[in-house]
C-alpha cells in the first residue's frame, strides 16, 4: 500500500543530503543514527551546546532540538560553520494532528523555529 503524496524517495535524498558531504549532526536521537551512516565525513555531537566548540566548515548541519532556549545561539553558530552554499536542517518533536500534542515535551513550533532562524539570517524552506 502506498501513502498518498509519498514519493518513495529516501528521506535523506528529499532533504538534499549527498554522499561525501561534510556533515555535523547534533543531538541525533539514537533511533535515527543509522539513517546517517552513509556520511564518511561526519561529526556527531551529543548536544546543541557542543556546536560552539566546532570549527567546520560543514556542508550541512542537522540539529535535533527539544527546547527553544538554546536555539538562537545554536542557529547563529551553525551558520558561522557552514560553507557558503551549505544547509542547516532543524528537527524537533512535532504535534500529531489527532493528539494535538507531541509525544515528547517541547516548547518548539514552526513559528518559534522560523523566528529564530530568520533572526540568525537563515532562509526558510520546507519539505
Amino acid at each position: 500500500m502506498s501513502v498518498t503524496g509519498y514519493s518513495g524517495a529516501p528521506l535523506l535524498k528529499k532533504l538534499g543530503y549527498r554522499e561525501g558531504q561534510r556533515a555535523c549532526l547534533v543531538a541525533v536521537p539514537v533511533a535515527e543514527l543509522t539513517a546517517f551512516a552513509g556520511f564518511a565525513q561526519r561529526r556527531l555531537l551529543k548536544d546543541i551546546s557542543a556546536l560552539a566548540r566546532e570549527t567546520g566548515p560543514f556542508d550541512l548541519i542537522h540539529l535535533f532540538a527539544r527546547e527553544a532556549a538554546p536555539l538562537a545561539a545554536a542557529l547563529s553558530q551553525a551558520r558561522e560553520r557552514l560553507v557558503p552554499d551549505g544547509m542547516i536542517w532543524l528537527s524537533w518533536p512535532k504535534k500529531n494532528a489527532k493528539e494535538k500534542a507531541a509525544k515528547i515535551a517541547t516548547d518548539l513550533s514552526d513559528l518559534v523555529v522560523r523566528s529564530h532562524a530568520i533572526a540568525a539570517g537563515l532562509v526558510d524552506i520546507k519539505v
